[in-house]
């Protein structure tokens, strides 16, 4: 009976013709070992247009949260770090040059990605980032993710339809040469493939199907061990 009321999911894979909208890209990542002053949103688009801090100008929402060692919000006191110190006693360009410098070899880039993804969120759909923690403890390093991004129509057993992403991804670890900012970048293609995927109960036919199998089983081997009763008792009645 269980059976009965336990969905299941027909996927279909087509090309998208359809002309969709923007992209919505949800991200929730925290960087343990950097203040949150020094961090901003950079986006590069497929013509090479860069855009540095564009948390503005792309109407993002962006919210930080500065946090301690064991990931816990912390209050409004002032962050000092002998690295900061460096960058403040600075008295000439030569010295802000160095310590600039200074400052980038021991930006440490360690991150957790509590999540990532796209779009509305349907129901058992997995964001292979989301719980992945990289952890810096050696030289500066710039991190890759390379994202395939794959249209996704989730029509549930009322009819209702959920417009969203599913992406796949590689990681890509490159240690930098000195004087190079390390940076946490996330590339993503939109795949010309949109997955339809339809939520539908086990038809009434199907489950009478299993059932007369079930009770023909159960009939098959009562009969079974009906013989074999039969066959002992006899063996035993015509023993002297």
């Amino acid at each position: 009976m269980q059976s009965f009321y336990r969905l299941h999911r027909v996927t279909k894979m087509t090309v998208d013709i359809t002309r969709r909208h923007a992209l919505t890209v949800n991200m929730d990542i925290t960087f343990p070992a950097i203040p949150c002053a020094v961090l901003s949103i950079d986006v590069l688009d497929i013509s090479g247009t860069a855009e540095n801090d564009a948390s503005f100008a792309h109407h993002m929402h962006l919210h930080k949260m500065r946090l301690d060692a064991r990931g816990k919000q912390i209050g409004r006191a002032e962050y000092h770090t002998p690295q900061s110190q460096q960058i403040m006693d600075t008295g000439s360009e030569q010295l802000v040059s160095v310590n600039i410098q200074e400052a980038m070899q021991v930006l440490n880039m360690s991150h957790h990605i509590k999540h990532l993804g796209f779009g509305p969120h349907y129901p058992g759909q997995l964001n292979p980032l989301d719980g992945t923690t990289r952890t810096v403890t050696k030289a500066p390093y710039n991190y890759k993710y390379f994202l395939k991004v794959v249209p996704t129509e989730y029509y549930n057993r009322l009819g209702g339809v959920t417009e969203t992403h599913q992406y796949s991804v590689s990681e890509y670890v490159q240690p930098l040469p000195k004087g190079y900012p390390p940076s946490l970048d996330v590339h993503y293609d939109l795949s010309p493939i949109v997955c339809t995927i339809n939520e539908k109960p086990p038809s009434l036919l199907h489950f009478a199907v299993r059932i007369c199998a079930v009770v023909g089983g159960a009939f098959a081997v009562t009969r079974m061990l009906d013989r074999w009763v039969h066959w002992l008792v006899s063996l035993v009645t015509k023993a002297p």
